[in-house]
Formats: structure tokens, C-alpha cells, sequence
């Protein structure tokens, strides 16, 4: 009984708990703010999508949105998911049920700021007939005229999304998601931010792949945030899994000072607009990777120390202004302590999410 108490008791906080076990924390070290926060205040938030098919704007969904302001979170990143069949194919599409209408989007948005949370729209694109292939390989092998086929249908698929009526809600537009080989396609993306400007009069960001995306774009004078999606392996010292070796993990090779130095040259802040683990061991090697394996045993604390040392580094690094951790699903009931997947919720990672909002900037 004492154990199952452990176990399933919220975890507290501490200011300063001891690095090899969270479960010591005690209180929060602010009182994160129930009201609309300023766009300069460190972002926390989660990607939040419907894969269930519940619709957006439904009583479920709502539910769950409710349950993550529960978590002290200050923003939340709306995912709109767009198709293709394939890499190689030019056409970019919505599918009912899976991508949320313009209408449901902009109601859900309208409900968020009744929270008080500010809101991003942000764009994805998965392949529908070739799952195990990422949207980073879409256009590899693309002829000019496939190019400007691409970037014409991806255009018209986000267009109903920035209508005026759709955007009064709407603070930041993620233009796009770990599209790795448009992103040398320069004036395509530099025409489509201009036009998506003239439209929008809010802030926008791009969502590159880790490593070494980020580097790779020449395109960041055009938007207002640098953004990453932090997928990063964090190897364990002697394969110890304490939070003072994933920090140090952190803190070693060549990205976070690279990041440092396309914040200055930019005069940018950098927005991890996607970063997240699964709650089974061995989450810190390869955290992109989300397809299970059988032999894979669930371990909610790996999880939860990882976002803690997340947080470690986060408040030390003042050119990093957000964190927006993948993902919080739209139907309430997934998640939960039998769940291996990334969601934090109804796990003890759900109770540190409120940390980041403490963070100052």
C-alpha cells in the first residue's frame, strides 16, 4: 500500500531538489499567472491535435484543452494537419476527420483565449500512403516545375486557415513542420512569408528539424521566432539516468552553441516548437523515434527526468524563449498510466509542465 501511495501521490517541488530524484520537490518557485501573458514571456506549451477524430471544437475537446490549462501551461500550439500521398507527389490536402476545419480551429482558438492562453496555429504535413516516411523527404528529387506545383497547393491548403475571421484569436502561425528539403527553396518561402504578412499581423515561426536543420535555413531575417523541434539524444554518463547526467548531456556537442549563435546573428529568440519523450525506458536515445517495439518496458520517471533537466537548461539559456512539448491529444481519455506514448497526461510528467511557466524572460 505505502508503494502504490509512491507511485500514484503528485509529484511536489522544491526550488532546488536534489539532481538524482525529483520526487523530493516541495513548492513551485513562482505562482504561474492565470492571465494573458505578454508575447516576451517564456512560452509553455503543448501541441495539441485531434487524431481520434472527435472534432476540435467538440465537448471532448474542450475537456482536454481544460485539463492542460489545469497544468499552468501559457500557450498552446494548434496542430493542422495537411496530406500527400507520397514524397515525390505536388498536392496538399485536408481529410476529414483528421485535418480540423478553418471554422473549428478558429472556435477552439476563441475558447483558449477565454483561458487566457495565447495561441499558435501550426502547420503540419504527413504522408498518407507512406507512414514510415517523414515529411522531411517531401520534393526530394522535385523538377522546377514540381517545385512551384508544391509550394502553389501547400499555399492554397493553409489559405481558408488565415482569413481574417479565422485569425482574431491566433498570436503566432508555425508557417511549416521539419520540411527539410523545401528548406533550400529560398524565394519560394521567403514569397509564401510575405504573403502569409499581408494577411496576418501577429508573429511567425518556422519548425526545423533539430540537427543540423536549423543551420541549413537562410530564411530566418523573414519570420520572428527561430524554431526547432528538439528531438535530441541525450546519452546517460556510464548509462546512469539521473538528471544531473542528462543536463550534462545537454550541455555537451556542437547544437545548443550553434543555436546560440543563430539567435545573434539573427537577433531572433529560439522556440523549441516541438520537443518531447515517451514514458518508457531509454526515452533519452533517439526521442524522435515513436514507433513502439515490444520488448519496450513503460517507466514514467525516465520521462519526467528528462523533462526536469529540460528545465535545467532551459532557464539558463536567456536567448530560448518557449517550449512547446509534443503532445496533448484532443480526446481526454488518452494518456494515463498504462500509456507509453509522449502525452505527459495522467503521468507524473503532467505535474512539472507547471516549472516552465516560471521560467523568466
Amino acid at each position: 500500500m505505502i508503494l502504490l501511495i509512491y507511485l500514484f501521490s503528485p509529484l511536489l517541488y522544491t526550488k532546488n531538489p536534489p539532481m538524482d530524484d525529483i520526487t523530493h520537490l516541495k513548492v513551485l518557485p513562482c505562482r504561474p499567472s492565470e492571465q494573458l501573458v505578454s508575447l516576451r514571456q517564456f512560452k509553455n506549451g503543448v501541441n495539441f491535435g485531434d487524431y481520434d477524430g472527435i472534432g476540435l471544437a467538440s465537448e471532448e475537446s474542450f475537456l482536454s484543452l481544460y485539463n492542460a490549462k489545469d497544468t499552468h501551461i501559457n500557450w498552446i500550439a494548434v496542430v493542422v494537419t495537411g496530406f500527400q500521398n507520397h514524397a515525390y507527389d505536388t498536392s496538399v490536402f485536408s481529410r476529414k476527420g483528421f485535418t480540423p476545419t478553418p471554422e473549428d480551429v478558429a472556435m477552439f482558438a476563441s475558447e483558449a483565449k477565454k483561458l487566457n492562453l495565447r495561441v499558435m496555429i501550426k502547420f503540419h504535413i504527413n504522408l498518407l500512403e507512406d507512414p514510415r516516411r517523414w515529411c522531411g523527404s517531401v520534393g526530394n528529387a522535385f523538377n522546377e516545375e514540381q517545385w512551384q506545383k508544391w509550394f502553389w497547393s501547400y499555399e492554397n491548403f493553409m489559405s481558408p486557415y488565415l482569413a481574417d475571421e479565422n485569425l482574431k484569436d491566433v498570436d503566432i502561425i508555425c508557417v511549416g513542420n521539419e520540411l527539410v528539403v523545401t528548406e533550400k527553396r529560398n524565394g519560394n518561402w521567403r514569397g509564401l512569408i510575405s504573403r502569409i504578412r499581408a494577411r496576418f499581423k501577429g508573429q511567425l515561426v518556422y519548425g526545423a528539424n533539430w540537427w543540423p536543420g536549423a543551420e541549413n535555413i537562410k530564411w530566418w531575417d523573414a519570420l520572428d521566432y527561430i524554431g526547432v523541434s528538439a528531438y535530441r539524444s541525450l546519452p546517460a554518463k556510464n548509462k546512469v539516468f539521473s538528471i544531473e547526467n542528462l543536463v550534462a548531456a545537454w550541455q555537451t556537442g556542437p547544437d545548443i552553441p550553434t543555436l546560440k549563435k543563430l539567435s545573434l546573428r539573427y537577433n531572433k529568440p529560439v522556440i523549441f516548437t516541438e520537443i518531447g519523450y515517451r514514458s518508457i525506458q531509454g526515452a533519452n536515445l533517439n526521442p524522435y523515434e515513436p514507433l513502439a517495439q515490444k520488448d519496450e518496458k513503460i517507466d514514467f520517471y525516465e520521462q519526467a527526468r528528462l523533462y526536469y533537466a529540460l528545465y535545467e537548461i532551459a532557464k539558463s539559456l536567456p536567448w530560448l524563449e518557449g517550449v512547446f512539448w509534443w503532445e496533448w491529444d484532443a480526446n481526454p481519455n488518452n494518456g494515463g498510466l498504462s500509456n507509453k506514448d509522449y502525452t505527459p497526461r495522467g503521468k507524473p510528467t503532467e505535474k512539472l509542465i507547471p516549472l516552465f511557466s516560471c521560467i523568466k524572460r
